[in-house]
Parts: C-alpha cells; sequence; structure tokens
C-alpha cells in the first residue's frame, strides 16, 4: 500500500485594510492567516517523522497571497496551486481527492493543514487492513478535544467506532478536517470526478453535509480509535479572501 496525504493549505498575511471576520465555530474574531505557511511546515514535518511506510503528499494551495517558498517548504511535493477559492475548501478536498486518484495511490487522506501527526497514523493502516468494506467505508481519526467519538477519550488501540447512524451537527458524520477512503472508495463514490458534490451548495462551511448522499448509496463512516492526530482547529479561512477587504 502506497498511501498520499493531500493537505488542503491557506496563506494570507495581516493588512491593515483589512476587516475582522468571524473564523466560526465559537472562536472568536481573526484577521488574516499569517501562520499557514508554518501549519504547513508543521504538518509535513510531523508526518516525515512518523510514517513508517512510503507515502506521497499533494499540497493543494487554496489561493494563498503567494506560491510556497521553497525556503520553508522544499519544493519536493506534488503542489496545486488553486486561484479560484469560489468554491471554498470544498474544491480544494476535490482537488486533493482527484490528484491521489489519478497518481495511483491505494489509499487518499484529505487533510486540514493545521494537524500534527505522531506514530499512531501507522496502526491506521493495520487497522483498515482487517475486515473492513473499503469500497464503501469512509474513515476518520481521533483528536484532541474533538467533538464526539472523535475525541481523544475514544482513543484506545485497536478499537473502531462505526457512527454511520449517529446525529451530527450538520447532518455529515466524521468532521472535516481528516478523511481517509481507498480508492475503491474514490471510484464508488465520486460523480463527475466530484467525490465531494457539495461545491456550490456548502463550499465552506457544513460541507461534511456530502456524506449523507454517500450513506444513501451504501457508505459508512468509521472512527479509527487507534489513530490519534492532534487538531489545531485553525478556522481563519472559512471565507473568501475578498471578502476581507474594507472596501
Amino acid at each position: 500500500m502506497r498511501p498520499i496525504f493531500g493537505v488542503l493549505n491557506h496563506y494570507r498575511p495581516k493588512v491593515d485594510n483589512e476587516k475582522e471576520i468571524d473564523i466560526g465555530h465559537g472562536r472568536g474574531m481573526a484577521k488574516g492567516r499569517a501562520d499557514g505557511r508554518l501549519m504547513l511546515k508543521n504538518f509535513l514535518d510531523s508526518l516525515e517523522e512518523s510514517m513508517e511506510i512510503d507515502y506521497d503528499v499533494v499540497i493543494v494551495d487554496n489561493a494563498s497571497s503567494n506560491l510556497v517558498n521553497n525556503v520553508d517548504i522544499p519544493l519536493k511535493y506534488n503542489y496545486i496551486y488553486n486561484d479560484d477559492d469560489t468554491f471554498g475548501v470544498t474544491r480544494g478536498w476535490n482537488l486533493c481527492a482527484n490528484f491521489g486518484y489519478m497518481n495511483g495511490n491505494d489509499f487518499i487522506f484529505v487533510c486540514n493543514d493545521d494537524l500534527t501527526f505522531n506514530k499512531t497514523i501507522n496502526d491506521f493502516f493495520v487497522d483498515v487492513s482487517s475486515g473492513f468494506d473499503l469500497k464503501n467505508t469512509l474513515f476518520g481519526v481521533t483528536s484532541p478535544g474533538a467533538p464526539g467519538q472523535h475525541n481523544q477519550s475514544f482513543h484506545k488501540k485497536g478499537a473502531s467506532y462505526d457512527i454511520t447512524n449517529q446525529n451530527h451537527p450538520v447532518g455529515g458524520g466524521l468532521h472535516g478536517w481528516f478523511y481517509g477512503f481507498s480508492r475503491d472508495y474514490y471510484k464508488e463514490y465520486q460523480n463527475d470526478g466530484k467525490l465531494f458534490d457539495v461545491e456550490e451548495t456548502t463550499p465552506w462551511q457544513g460541507n461534511e453535509r456530502f456524506q449523507e448522499k454517500h450513506r444513501a448509496m451504501g457508505s459508512r463512516q468509521v472512527i479509527i480509535g487507534s489513530v490519534l492526530v492532534e487538531h489545531g482547529f485553525s478556522g481563519g479561512w472559512r471565507h473568501r479572501r475578498e471578502v476581507c477587504e474594507v472596501k
């Protein structure tokens, strides 16, 4: 198995004429996303330190103020710059998923950039190979401070939690900072090249709702309890760049 980690990144410095925006989920007001590249570097470094099998990476840069600089992020990764953020993070998710499928990877992860990995990520590949219907299962993991059974209190080696029939604040199931799925899942559930078929309806918040459609088609949503990934909950990019500008 050779997985690929698709990471959606955004960098935007603070500027004088920028108005504060509500970053959502009760985390107050913010300007810019000046730490976007630092989060990306931490993501990549922690992944490299943690993974014990060969893997690929694709960085999907979602309308950052400039391109990734080789001084900060070594240009050894696949890199896509999306200059149109009209369709929010959901378009970025699809770019990650599509690249992984076209690249021939067996397993695809679509991730936020504010994640920190550790050695437990290797348990993912052990657990998903033992009895799951990979063609019809979408996976998540646990994290400190995360909601529901994503929470670290459910972190346990060898454990898994099928949450397919549970309620979700936006009718989704798994929260959207980490999705894992096989290439067969992509083939089964994509629609005209869109695995996340909610670009037009919920580009920024609430886009976990794609799972409602997947469930109706037979998908299961499962949290792998053996994997603990730290999530920074950095939501300061849940809007288009131009709404920041004071007119």
